[in-house]
């Protein structure tokens, strides 16, 4: 980690990836059962506040109140997730209007707050907040340095599922470095390599 007037920092390059996968597999009822007879299609919420958006299609009363249902299982939860959706999910969500600021309105309450408390350095840079990635902190996690035949080097895994996939190894000395201006106070298992600038200028290079 840097530590630099009384600022320290994991020197850690972590990694993660966020994926959702929906999957609807075939359904192996009976051919004469219908969509709508399906036993899991029945489960509408009741918990629904009355003034939440309805959808009205005459005749497809079922399968509207399904969609409202869907629409208002993700709604609910206020999570509004990574930069990368911040094209178009505001405008999808939003919309909705609740007045209050009850439980029901989380959605409204999560984008006022994820937005104006979005990360933004000094240069302009926009973080993706993709969450911990071995490619770059505040940038986006792929692709990695090893699937476009770049080079890095890692002092700890801690906390990362699954590296071994990537053919990510822990270095288990620091060999081979040249620093300047920096002190390095060793290995650690959790932080990585623990490092200390004490002059404006440092440099770490291998």
């Amino acid at each position: 980690m840097f530590k630099s007037r009384g600022l320290v920092v994991p020197v850690v390059c972590v990694w993660a990836v966020v994926s959702i996968f929906f999957i609807l597999p075939r359904s192996t009822v009976a051919e004469e059962t219908t969509w709508e007879d399906m036993a899991w299609k029945d489960l509408v919420s009741s918990d629904i506040p009355k003034q939440f958006p309805r959808f009205i299609v005459p005749g497809q009363e079922k399968k509207m109140a399904l969609l409202r249902d869907i629409f208002h299982l993700h709604y609910a939860t206020g999570d509004v997730g990574s930069a990368l959706w911040y094209a178009w999910i505001p405008d999808s969500s939003i919309w909705v209007g609740l007045a209050d600021e009850s439980r029901d309105n989380k959605m409204a309450s999560a984008w006022e707050k994820k937005l104006s408390e979005h990360f933004i350095d000094s240069e302009g840079y926009v973080s993706s907040d993709m969450g911990q990635n071995f490619g770059h902190g505040l940038g986006w996690p792929f692709p990695h340095w090893t699937q476009a035949d770049g080079a890095g080097w890692h002092f700890t895994l801690s906390n990362l599922p699954d590296m071994s996939m990537f053919g990510l190894a822990v270095g288990e000395d620091t060999r081979g470095w040249e620093l300047s201006g920096i002190k390095s106070n060793g290995l650690d298992e959790e932080d990585g390599w623990l490092l200390e600038i004490e002059a404006d200028g440092a440099t770490l290079e291998t």
